[in-house]
């Protein structure tokens, strides 16, 4: 009676909304999972760790860095000969000049003289603000601005259309709440090396295409400097603490991070086109940061390449320098290190093999939704030097055969979504990463992974016809990660360390050894067939169960 209320429910919950998204275009709905539990979004994220890594003590004078009108240099700033690593918080800064105006002109940088259209304090500070007739707000004055309330239309409301650049002038020590949230339309940020804190949504939203962080900045608040549009970003080595949603952007490539750093907060998605992080510290302490369980755990992120212990290396990932490259039928971007990602496709073939070499690059990517809704492939081949599979690349699109002549590939979320025509995968190399939905409702049925691949992540191969039995290399297996397969045969899970929500659902599992497993989430094992505790082994050794995870009631 009870195993029959359950069912009900059960059955009840799968006609809401659920991990697995259904495909568009008419085509065939993916069955809907009972809801996960709602994830962490980065309420702790911290370490007490110290940093860990070389000690710099063989260290070189690297280029000084002219201060301008309105932005920080510096002098002397050291980098280790060991580790490669950038010491900022070495040297001298060289604070900003300020503009010197003679005869209507300024006598370092020529720009003509504006009048002051309106100006204030801050009321209960040492504070003010000018903003002159060519839009350059400055911010100035000695200590801390205020801060304002976020449902507050914001202290320069009035002023948003007005402001094109924004520069915040020495002996400002930290940018208030909110402060500047509206000013979207300033193209610029100048930030004095005096500022060590900007507190929470101060520059929320703002589309950015170069951002040059204070020197000195040790904490920086909630959601700031979100929907940029940098392809490069290179926080300081004072920094210690990073808000939730920090830096949220769809084209971020390249992101370095000090260890000093001992809280970054994330939202998932939050760096949905990382692919190079360098970080400073040791992957141990990486992982005890919101940012390392975001990009290793929740499979919200495949593409990204982590380097710890700063090195040589680590010191030149690449990053894009030029987009919107046109050769025939192809648009392409290309990157410092002299490789180029094919981002967009404009031709009508059926079966198309992608060059080795566009624009005398050397090809190594496909970027996102490069193929998104084409509806006249039928056979794409990628060359040998590829690398990534970019985020929705094939999208939609009629693809049902791909070939791939590449020893080793990564692909990336939802890189092959909506192609229910998918079905032939000719591929002698390994898959290095797969992420999250990325082969989700294709039908193909041949899948090499690399020994090296960890962690199988959420919905990364739901509704295939692929055929895995050993799951041992796995750390972590995502939510959903082979629901509604049809593996047909008994399963070896020895010494996974985390099994996700509905990870199994009605995958055909016969028999399971789920032997030093760490955790199983609710629904991972449900609806296949007749799993109980005869044909689960090792149960018993098994650290944490989800009373919802078997269908069948498993010992305390």
């Amino acid at each position: 009676m009870l195993l029959k209320k359950t069912l009900c429910i059960l059955l009840c919950l799968l006609t809401a909304a659920g991990i697995l998204a259904s495909c568009s275009k008419g085509q065939t709905t993916i069955p809907a999972l009972p809801s996960a539990p709602s994830g962490e979004t980065g309420e702790s994220g911290s370490t007490d760790l110290p940093p860990a890594g070389c000690l710099h003590t063989n260290t070189k004078r690297i280029a000084d860095k002219d201060a301008t009108c309105t932005a920080d240099g510096y002098e002397d700033k050291l980098k280790c000969k060991d580790c490669g690593e950038v010491l900022d918080a070495s040297g001298t800064v060289l604070y900003a000049k300020g503009h010197q105006y003679k005869n209507r002109s300024c006598v370092y940088c020529d720009k003509p003289e504006p009048d002051v259209a309106t100006e204030g304090v801050f009321p209960g500070t040492s504070t003010y603000w000018k903003l002159y007739t060519d839009g350059e707000l400055e911010i100035g004055g000695e200590g801390a601005t205020p801060d304002f309330d976020e449902a507050d239309d914001s202290y320069f409301y009035k002023y948003n259309k007005a402001v094109t650049s924004i520069v915040v002038s020495r002996g400002v020590t930290r940018i208030g709440d909110n402060l500047c949230r509206v000013l979207k339309e300033a193209e610029s940020i100048s930030i004095s090396s005096t500022v060590t804190e900007i507190g929470d949504h101060a520059f929320d939203g703002w589309e950015l295409e170069e951002l040059n962080l204070p020197l000195r900045l040790e904490k920086l608040g909630d959601e700031n400097f979100t929907s940029n549009k940098l392809f490069f970003l290179e926080l300081p080595n004072t920094l210690t603490y990073v808000g939730a949603g920090c830096f949220e952007s769809t084209q971020l490539i390249t992101l370095r991070v000090p260890s000093s750093v001992t809280t970054f907060k994330t939202v998932k998605g939050q760096f949905s086109n990382l692919e190079n992080l360098a970080f400073t510290g040791s992957m141990e302490q990486l992982m005890h940061l919101d940012l390392g369980r975001h990009l290793k755990v929740d499979g919200k992120c495949a593409l990204v390449n982590v380097l710890c212990n700063f090195t040589d290396a680590a010191n030149s990932l690449p990053y894009c320098t030029k987009r919107g490259q046109k050769e025939g039928d192809f648009t392409y971007i290309v990157y410092t290190d002299k490789t180029a990602r094919i981002s967009k496709y404009s031709g009508t073939a059926e079966d198309l093999v992608i060059p080795e070499k566009i624009g005398g690059y050397t090809v190594t990517g496909i970027h996102n939704t490069c193929f998104e809704e084409s509806g006249a492939l039928v056979k794409v081949t990628l060359p040998k030097t590829l690398k990534t599979i970019g985020r929705e690349a094939f999208v939609d699109s009629s693809i049902s055969e791909l070939v791939i002549l590449s020893p080793e590939v990564r692909v990336a979320d939802f890189a092959f979504k909506g192609c229910a025509s998918l079905s032939k995968l000719t591929f002698e190399g390994v898959f290095t990463d797969i992420g999250h939905g990325a082969f989700s409702a294709t039908h193909i049925s041949n899948i090499n992974l690399s020994p090296k691949m960890d962690a199988l992540r959420e919905s990364a191969l739901a509704q295939t016809e692929v055929k895995i039995r050993d799951f041992t290399q796995f750390d972590y297996i995502g939510d959903s990660a082979l629901a509604y397969t049809s593996l047909g045969s008994d399963i070896d899970l020895t010494g996974v360390k985390e099994i996700g929500f509905g990870a199994f659902y009605r995958a055909g599992v016969l028999g399971a050894n789920v032997t030093n497993v760490g955790k199983i989430g609710a629904y991972a094992f449900h609806l296949n067939g007749n799993l109980d505790n005869d044909n689960v082994i090792g149960i018993a050794t098994v650290k944490s169960i989800d009373p919802a995870a078997f269908e069948f009631k498993t010992a305390p």
